[in-house]
């Protein structure tokens, strides 16, 4: 049986697609923080829904790196396993 490539974790981001609007969403949030920051606003209300937001972009930038980090754990896995297969039946040719 054929080995099949790395499946991607169980997360609500399976395309490409999906993972790009959320890379965009993060940036465009970055973009509002940055914005807002700069015009120093005084408002009590607007400066706890900006700590909020930056807490959402901070979540979404950490579920972005862990999913590319396991990601690139199982094509890792995935490779070191047709290695080994490889290595395997060389071993067993000789």
């Amino acid at each position: 049986m054929a080995a099949q490539g790395p499946a991607l974790p169980c997360l609500p981001f399976k395309t490409k697609k999906d993972m790009e609007s959320l890379r965009g969403s993060a940036a465009m949030i970055a973009s509002v923080l940055a914005d807002a920051d700069d015009k120093q606003r005084h408002s009590q209300a607007v400066l706890l829904w900006l700590k909020r937001l930056e807490q959402v972009a901070f979540d979404a930038n950490n579920v972005l790196d862990e999913l590319n980090y396991e990601i690139l754990r199982r094509e890792v896995e995935y490779r070191n396993q047709i290695f080994k297969g490889n290595k395997v039946k060389k071993c067993q040719k000789n």
